[in-house]
């Protein structure tokens, strides 16, 4: 089971999505496996910085005048976004020497 917030799952649907397209273009290699999940991991790095930056809406308590801050969050598996994208290297790493 995949749990995520936001967009958190495109943290592995970037990767494969690119694994899938240079294997399909240069052949069944491993070594274009571990190229499309290092490449892959560069996108969802810079993507879970920008969607992760927002600040955030000041919303208050009718009730009690309490401010609270709500800010969109986007994790897989409690992960921030832009943290996963190591998962990617790790595993591309994994291939390479495999």
């Amino acid at each position: 089971m995949i749990i995520w917030k936001g967009l958190g799952f495109l943290a592995i649907l970037i990767p494969v999505v690119i694994v899938i397209l240079l294997q399909i273009i240069f052949g069944d290699d491993p070594i274009y496996a571990s190229i499309g999940y290092l490449l892959g991991a560069v996108p969802v790095w810079f993507l879970g910085k920008r969607l992760n930056a927002d600040v955030g809406k000041v919303v208050a308590d009718p009730q009690t005048g309490q401010q609270m801050t709500t800010k969109a969050e986007h994790t897989l598996f409690w992960i921030r976004m832009e943290y996963a994208a190591v998962i990617p290297v790790i595993i591309g790493i994994v291939a390479f020497f495999a």
